[in-house]
């Protein structure tokens, strides 16, 4: 809207004319009685990420953020020199099955509520990567054609949940980095550094233990 449009709304022709003034970076002001607004999203192109450099660390406790528009990201998709962050981790997790973005790695990134949503993987190739200190309220459930490996994992206090996995198909690796998780087996085939994995169940499926002794199932 135009100053004189202003002021005719106003009803009073003798108001003063409303002027927006930018000044240049040489000194230069240019000045106009007409102004338009874009809206648009923000890039999140200054985002602080306290994984970036502690991919495996596994006990961070601060959140990822973006100093623009102060958003707090619950995950982030990484592939290549690509990074996506993501306020929602189910909406992450969608991504990552996708065929487009196969061989990504999702991070649930920290937030100081837990997640109380329940992942299901039926899809995809890619690793799942813990990176933060925060729990699962229900289990990971991975079926279907999904082909995931599972990295990483901080120590969690005895007030907080072990994260779960529950196996029924699928192709699953459980690296040697992959700690403190309750896995139980119906299915599918799995690969695991069993010392690592707090508790054990096999119900079913092919199982092959690579290194170390069996946990209590």
């Amino acid at each position: 809207m135009s100053a004189d449009e202003i002021i005719d709304k106003a009803g009073d022709s003798d108001a003063a004319k409303i002027y927006f003034v930018v000044t240049t970076g040489d000194g230069y002001e240019i000045k106009s009685n007409t102004v338009s607004i874009d809206l648009v999203d923000c890039d999140h192109s200054q985002v602080v990420d306290p994984t970036a450099d502690k991919e495996t660390a596994g006990n961070i406790t601060e959140p990822t953020y973006c100093e623009i528009c102060e958003s707090k990201f619950n995950a982030k998709i990484t592939k290549g020199d690509d990074v996506r962050y993501y306020n929602n981790l189910d909406e992450a997790a969608k991504d990552a099955q996708k065929s487009e973005n196969e061989g990504c790695t999702l991070y649930p990134l920290y937030n100081k509520n837990g997640y109380g949503g329940q992942l299901v993987i039926t899809e995809g190739n890619f690793t799942l990567k813990y990176a933060v200190r925060t729990a699962f309220s229900r289990p990971i459930i991975i079926n279907g054609k999904a082909k995931l490996t599972v990295t990483g994992r901080c120590s969690v206090t005895a007030f907080e949940n072990q994260d779960a996995f529950i196996v029924q198909g699928g192709d699953v690796t459980f690296d040697g980095l992959a700690t403190g998780s309750n896995v139980t087996i119906n299915g599918g085939n799995v690969t695991m550094a069993a010392n690592n994995i707090n508790c054990l169940t096999i119900n079913g499926g092919n199982v092959s233990i690579s290194s170390g002794g069996l946990p209590k199932s």
